[in-house]
């Protein structure tokens, strides 16, 4: 279980791909930026993009806080959800992860089509899969996808729907998630579409589809040749780790 695994402080296989998805330096660098944007949005009024942008600017504030709390005790080179930011959060009192969530949830509920909402959102999220919390970890990733955008430079919804499909896939709904995990492979030569890959080639393995693997693993052969997706499917499809 994930749950005793974390409780370990430990971190399986499996988790990591999950934390290398979310520490990557694609994923992040877009994120910064997105966290980072002032949403510019033109009704025509000047008065409504004015209010537009302080709300923003309330909510990017209070969002600040969060971040302050969650860099206590990090290097300053540390990534966010790295495995050091993971093990260290593990170590928090349940009082910093109460006062945390209320921040959070506030953001959501005051500032809900705000960056820094999209933000909260995802950080509950993988707050709550990280306790083993799915189904509030499949809402809150689900909300991201709601309230995001769904283009290639929305790192936000790309996180959520991968966190969505890791989520099923903890929740032992593994027919589900090969499912959501098939169509979001569907993103042609992408990284969502080389994890997507991965997945479904670690999840059919634990189905015992052997025959189907070989397809998939050739796939990432040949669109993602030498890189860490076709290595890692490799060593699934050899039955090396679960």
């Amino acid at each position: 279980m994930v749950a005793s695994h974390f409780m370990d402080n430990q971190l399986t296989p499996f988790q990591q791909s999950i934390l290398s998805v979310l520490e990557s330096k694609r994923f992040w660098t877009l994120f910064v930026g997105a966290a980072l944007l002032v949403m510019a949005i033109s009704f025509g009024k000047y008065v409504v993009k004015e209010q537009s942008d302080k709300t923003e600017k309330l909510a990017t504030e209070k969002l600040f806080e969060v971040e302050k709390a969650e860099g206590e005790g990090l290097k300053s080179n540390a990534r966010l959800f790295s495995q050091e930011f993971v093990k260290l959060r593990m170590e928090w009192s349940q009082d910093k992860k109460d006062k945390m969530r209320k921040t959070l949830s506030e953001i959501v509920a005051e500032f809900p089509k705000t960056n820094a909402a999209q933000s909260s959102r995802i950080r509950l999220a993988s707050l709550d899969f990280l306790e083993a919390k799915y189904d509030s970890a499949l809402k809150n990733f689900e909300d991201v996808i709601k309230f995001g955008n769904n283009l290639p430079s929305d790192v936000l919804t790309l996180t959520a729907q991968l966190g969505k499909g890791y989520t099923l896939e903890s929740m032992n709904k593994k027919t589900e998630a090969l499912s959501y995990f098939e169509e979001l492979s569907k993103n042609e030569k992408t990284m969502i579409a080389a994890e997507s890959i991965l997945a479904r080639v670690r999840i059919l393995k634990a189905l015992s589809r052997d025959k189907e693997i070989e397809t998939l693993v050739k796939k990432l052969e040949v669109d993602f040749p030498g890189t860490y997706y076709e290595q890692a499917a490799r060593v699934y499809e050899a039955g090396l780790v679960r």
